[in-house]
């Protein structure tokens, strides 16, 4: 695996000491270079060099081994470095790290020819005008300047050896074999045998599948290429950030002009009487079996108003305020209930306005009411049927714009909290409540109008009235 610097890097210590490296591709880097590893690294780079090569020249014996290894991997990460493979003079395909605490897979020594294999951790993707290959798990991403090299990828689908694979016309067994050393060494490509023996048969890994590992490398500075906060793509027609009045700041799809003004409870009343946050969180668990007498349209309006009701400071400056926290105070959460069995509100699907403390009615359509909440009475493991089922959804787009990939950790968060307020709301109400595990976003989006693509369901509770039997006991 060959190394080359940037070509338009610079770099000189300053006056703290650090080395300072500039470009136009990464910025400005410092590094405590103590030892002068960083700035003879990158001096020994001013030509292209084997990796073994620059490990070979710059070893320090005093220093742990691997240590150099580190230091190239840290350059990978900041754009500074890249692993790259060239067909005569042209530049068929680049690779860097995409976290500086990756790690660089070393060759096998025990087989001259071993069976290669996609890592089952690799997506291959378009990333702006080029193909990439990403393993999120150790921080390896290649890109592919020729579409060729996508067929060439595919071939190693099946455990198989460099020298079986047939390449393009125009492209060298050498520039084969550079390319798989580049791709073993980034996790791209992992070891195998003609017996099988790859990931999939290997111990558990810290991720069992790929979603959960590329949603975790998006969810944390410093382990993705550009930074959570930092989108790929950004909106041709952003012109800032989505505040409570801005149209993407609303919710989509179709709704009735039906409107169900909610009473507001009389919270001061309320403080003098609610058990303190000591005994609720002492008290509170899921409850999943309700009493015989329904929950009344002032419960489930003082439940709401409790945990999402719009409230503007006294300066009138931020008419979003909620009671509940959400990142950038963009609350991008939307509330939907299905009623099942409430006194004083007909059976439906109701979207709940913050803002005007009322509800709007979706959908009074049977079938669509039974399939959700007989979706969430299976996932409650079918102790009783639920009156209200309330679900979460998240405009994440309106999220996206300020946080980019980041935005998905923050709005399961935002849920999170939500979640805890509604059960503790409830419990201080004496309302059985639990969260349910999963819902239906397909019955759901057909049910409300509201596609994925605005509104992403990411949460459903349960509520109705507490059983006689928990009464007695919390």
């Amino acid at each position: 695996m060959r190394l080359r610097r940037d070509p338009d890097l610079a770099f000189s210590p300053d006056h703290t000491g650090r080395l300072v490296c500039t470009s136009d591709r990464a910025g400005c880097v410092r590094y405590r270079d103590r030892d002068g590893l960083f700035r003879r690294t990158l001096e020994y780079l001013g030509v292209p060099r084997a990796l073994s090569e620059v490990e070979k020249e710059l070893r320090d014996p005093a220093q742990p081994l691997g240590h150099t290894r580190s230091t190239i991997v840290r350059l990978l990460a900041d754009g500074l470095v890249v692993t790259f493979v060239n067909e005569g003079d042209t530049e068929i395909a680049t690779g860097r790290m995409t976290t500086r605490i990756g790690q660089l897979v070393k060759p096998p020594t025990h087989d001259s020819r071993p069976h290669l294999q996609l890592s089952r951790f690799t997506a291959i993707r378009r990333l702006r005008r080029h193909l990439v290959a990403q393993n999120p798990v150790t921080g390896g991403v290649v890109e592919l300047h020729q579409p060729a090299l996508a067929g060439l990828l595919a071939q190693w689908a099946t455990p198989a050896p460099v020298h079986h694979i047939c390449a393009p016309s125009d492209m060298s067994a050498t520039a084969v074999k550079e390319l798989a050393q580049m791709m073993l060494a980034l996790g791209i490509l992992t070891h195998s045998s003609d017996t099988h023996l790859s990931e999939e048969n290997t111990p558990p890994h810290q991720f069992h599948g790929f979603a959960t590992a590329w949603a975790h490398s998006r969810s944390r500075d410093g382990l993705s290429l550009y930074g959570p906060t930092q989108p790929e793509f950004s909106h041709p027609n952003d012109e800032g950030l989505p505040g409570p009045d801005r149209e993407d700041n609303k919710p989509t799809g179709p709704e009735t002009k039906a409107i169900i003004e909610l009473p507001k409870p009389d919270l001061n009343r309320r403080a003098l009487t609610d058990p303190s946050l000591a005994t609720l969180m002492e008290s509170r668990k899921s409850r999943r079996s309700y009493g015989q007498t329904p929950m009344t349209l002032s419960n489930i309006a003082e439940l709401l108003y409790r945990v999402t009701g719009a409230r503007s400071e006294e300066d009138g400056q931020n008419p979003n305020k909620r009671p509940v926290p959400a990142a950038g105070g963009i609350h991008e959460i939307e509330y939907y209930l299905t009623v099942r069995r409430c006194e004083g509100l007909a059976p439906g699907i109701y979207h709940y306005r913050p803002h005007d403390h009322a509800l709007t009615v979706l959908n009074t359509d049977t079938e669509h009411i039974v399939a959700l909440i007989d979706h969430s009475y299976r996932a409650l493991r079918k102790v009783a049927v639920p009156h209200i089922l309330i679900t979460l959804t998240s405009r994440y787009p309106a999220l996206a714009t300020k946080y980019g990939d980041l935005a998905y950790s923050l709005t399961l968060k935002n849920a999170g909290v939500i979640m805890l307020a509604l059960q503790l709301s409830a419990e201080a109400m004496k309302l059985a409540c639990c969260p349910v595990g999963s819902g239906d976003a397909a019955v759901f989006a057909e049910a409300t109008g509201r596609q994925p693509v605005d509104e992403l369901p990411i949460g459903e509770i349960a509520v109705g009235p507490r059983a006689e039997e928990d009464e007695l006991s919390p």
